[in-house]
């Protein structure tokens, strides 16, 4: 047999082995996803160090929104962004997509301020839509460039302080 062939039938087993244990485990579906390896290692460590990190996790587990984040180049004035996917039977989606040159420190910010504005998706069971995300930030919002086609949140703003900083704080004492 073919060497290549050996290899992408071997390949193919596994993910379907795998695909399989997943759909047989009891547990749902993590509602938090991505395929890039950096992003999984930098949530694990946000995880690891920031107790705030956590909650906001938790909070997005504990709901109807599925969070898919990838790298992205982003433009110069933007380290993060979430947007809204869409929704369907019970089940919202948006994205989240960090700027490559991200890294340490500011990545567990960047992905800690992009979290809470899923989280702020998820409390909000009316956003359905882009309009209806448009309506929510303008309530609990603010324009954050100066047309306000972008929006941000104080709590969101708050979010990646207090992730940065609970970061730092674990980064030192170690």
């Amino acid at each position: 047999m073919n060497p290549f062939r050996s290899l992408i039938t071997s390949v193919i087993c596994i993910v379907v082995t795998a695909f399989a244990v997943t759909a047989d485990a009891a547990e749902p579906a993590p509602r938090v996803r991505t395929a890039d390896p950096v992003l999984v290692s930098s949530i694990e460590t946000a995880m690891r160090r920031s107790a705030f990190f956590r909650e906001l996790l938790a909070e997005i587990a504990a709901s109807d929104v599925y969070v898919y984040v990838e790298m992205a180049t982003l433009p110069t004035n933007l380290v993060g962004r979430m947007t809204f996917i869409g929704a369907s039977e019970g089940v919202r989606f948006v994205r989240i997509q960090v700027d490559r040159r991200v890294a340490g420190p500011l990545m567990a910010a960047t992905l800690g301020h992009e979290f809470c504005h899923a989280a702020e998706v998820a409390r909000a069971r009316t956003v359905v839509d882009e309009a209806s995300v448009l309506r929510l930030y303008q309530t609990i919002g603010f324009g954050s460039d100066i047309y306000a086609s972008q929006y941000e949140s104080d709590a969101a703003v708050n979010a990646g302080v207090r992730v940065r900083r609970e970061s730092m704080v674990r980064l030192e004492g170690h």
